[in-house]
C-alpha cells in the first residue's frame, strides 16, 4: 500500500473514531432544536434564530457585545426593574415525554429578591395550570421545573455572581435532571406526570408573562446568551458540549478529515492512471 493510500485510510479511520465518540451528535445539538438563539443577529426587535422562527424581544432588551462568552461576540441585556421578554414564536402543541433546555446567564451580582425566569409559557395570571410551564429559580436560588401544578427543585443553589454560567434541564419520561455549567446538578428528580402537556401560550425566554401584569422577573441588567429548547432528552455529553462551545456546535473536524482524505485518494488514483499509461 502506498504512503498516500495509507495516510488516507488512517485519516478515514480517525474520522470514524471521532464520529463513534459522539461527533455525529455535535451537528444535531442545534439543528434539531425547537428553537436556538445565540443572539448574534438582531435587527430592531427581531432576533434571527439559528433554528426555529425569528424571535421578538421588547424594545428595552438590548444587544450587548461587552463581557462576552469565549465563543460568542454578542448577547442580550435585560433592563432594570421593567417588564421585558423574548417571545420565541414557538409553542408546544402536543404532549412530550422528553424536553431539554439550556441557557447562559450572567447575574451581574444581582441579589434582588423574587423569581428569575429562564423559560416559560406561563400567562402570569395565577397558579401554574396544566397547560403552563416554568423553568426558573426563587429566593433559595434553587432551580425549579414546574408543570401541571407540580414543582421539582434542584438540590443546591446556583451562583448569582458576575460570571457566565450555563443552566438547563433534561426531562426524560418522568425524570428531571438539572444542569449547571455542563454538569448534572444534584440528584435526578421524579416528576409524576411523566410528560409535559401541550401549552396554551408560546415559549418565552427570561420574562414569563405574555400579559404585562408582572414586574421584571430577571436579573437587573443581567446578561443572557445561547438559549435553546429540544423535544428530546439531551445526553450529559451534549450538555457538556453546549457549556463548552455553545448551541451552534460546528462539525469542521469531520469535514476537514474527509476532504483531505478524498483529495489524497483522488491524487493516488491519478498517479495510478498515469503509471498505467
Amino acid at each position: 500500500m502506498s504512503y498516500h493510500l495509507r495516510t488516507t485510510v488512517a485519516l478515514c479511520a480517525a474520522s470514524l473514531v471521532w464520529l463513534g465518540a459522539g461527533g455525529a451528535e455535535a451537528g444535531l445539538i442545534a439543528e434539531d432544536a425547537v428553537f436556538a438563539h445565540n443572539f448574534e443577529s438582531i435587527s430592531g426587535d427581531n432576533i434571527t434564530a439559528l433554528f426555529g422562527p425569528t424571535a421578538v424581544k421588547t424594545s428595552n432588551v438590548s444587544a450587548s457585545s461587552t463581557n462576552t462568552l469565549p465563543f460568542s461576540s454578542q448577547h442580550v441585556q435585560f433592563p432594570n426593574a421593567q417588564v421585558a421578554r423574548i417571545d420565541t414564536n414557538t409553542q408546544l402543541t402536543t404532549a412530550t415525554s422528553e424536553l431539554s433546555f439550556s441557557i447562559y446567564y450572567n447575574a451581574q451580582n444581582d441579589t434582588s429578591s423574587g423569581l428569575k425566569r429562564f423559560l416559560s409559557s406561563y400567562d402570569g395570571t395565577g397558579s401554574i395550570d396544566t397547560d403552563e410551564f416554568i423553568f426558573d429559580f426563587g429566593a433559595s436560588n434553587k432551580l425549579r421545573f414546574a408543570s401541571a401544578k407540580l414543582n421539582v427543585y434542584s438540590d443546591g443553589a446556583i451562583p448569582r455572581d458576575d460570571q457566565w454560567h450555563q443552566v438547563g434541564f433534561v426531562h426524560d419520561s418522568g425524570t428531571v435532571r438539572f444542569y449547571l455549567d455542563g454538569q448534572p446538578f444534584g440528584t435526578d428528580k421524579s416528576f409524576t406526570p411523566g410528560s409535559v402537556a401541550p401549552q396554551g401560550n408560546e415559549w418565552f425566554l427570561v420574562e414569563d408573562a405574555p400579559v404585562a401584569n408582572l414586574n421584571h422577573e430577571f436579573f437587573d441588567n443581567g446578561l443572557y446568551d445561547e438559549a435553546a429548547l429540544w423535544t428530546r432528552a439531551l445526553s450529559d455529553w451534549e450538555m457538556g458540549l453546549i457549556a463548552a462551545e455553545g448551541v451552534a456546535v460546528p462539525e469542521p473536524s469531520t469535514c476537514a478529515v474527509w476532504a483531505v482524505g478524498l483529495a489524497l485518494l483522488a491524487g493516488c488514483a491519478r498517479r495510478r492512471r498515469r503509471k498505467a499509461c
